[in-house]
């Protein structure tokens, strides 16, 4: 279940999924070093001889010329960085702290206890009503986003128990590697029927497995 909500929605729902399974933190903590470990791998295949290999199977991009031009210092760049940074995230922070609290408050109502599927039901929620606002979508904070995800792996891992790790480890990357390349294999077929350019297929790979974040490296 971990497995299927990364690879539909990122890190941020393989451990939402979970907390709300009651999963331990050696298994939440397992699953998020072995994709770490094998979809890093993959993703350096990409970076290196990626697009030569699946350039033997999908067709090739017609190359065009276009013309480098020099672009302007945008206006984003000149505002200051209190602003630009500070304030953003601090009212993304201050939105996803009222979010949390309005969830703990109506799963306490409900089931007079903290419901851990019901608090994360109620974030998820919260989150998805206020990105329907313009000012929100504007705030820009993915990145902080992303750091406070890597500081609750960073914590999971070291509460781990580094035997109960090694226990599961053959089982756990079994599991995670017939899903990564079992989905890339499908993925490819598909690219091969209806006869997508390499350059398109290797964004959307990108772009299903890790997210848009990590586009702009692979094209470059």
């Amino acid at each position: 279940s971990m497995l299927s909500g990364m690879y539909t929605g990122g890190t941020p729902n393989l451990n939402a999924i979970g907390l709300a399974l009651n999963a331990n933190k050696e298994t939440i903590a397992l699953v998020n070093t072995i994709d770490v470990v094998f979809g890093g791998l993959y993703l350096l295949f990409l970076l290196t001889v990626g697009k030569k290999f699946f350039s033997l199977f999908l067709k090739k991009e017609e190359e065009k010329n276009v013309p480098i031009e020099l672009v302007e210092t945008t206006h984003e760049e000149q505002i200051p960085a209190w602003k630009r940074i500070i304030l953003p995230n601090g009212i993304g922070l201050l939105l996803a702290t009222l979010g949390f609290g309005v969830s703990v408050a109506f799963t306490f109502l409900i089931f007079s206890s903290l419901y851990a599927p019901s608090i994360l039901l109620g974030i998820t929620t919260w989150g998805i009503g206020i990105s329907f606002h313009s000012k929100v979508r504007q705030l820009k904070t993915y990145e902080f986003g992303s750091y406070l995800i890597l500081v609750f792996s960073v914590a999971i891992g070291f509460l781990a128990d580094l035997e109960e790790l090694k226990k599961d480890f053959g089982t756990v990357s079994l599991i995670l590697l017939s899903i990564l390349f079992g989905a890339i294999g499908i993925h490819l077929i598909l690219g091969i029927l209806f006869k997508i350019p390499v350059d398109t297929w290797i964004i959307t790979s990108v772009s299903s497995i890790y997210g848009p974040a990590f586009v702009p490296p692979v094209v470059q």
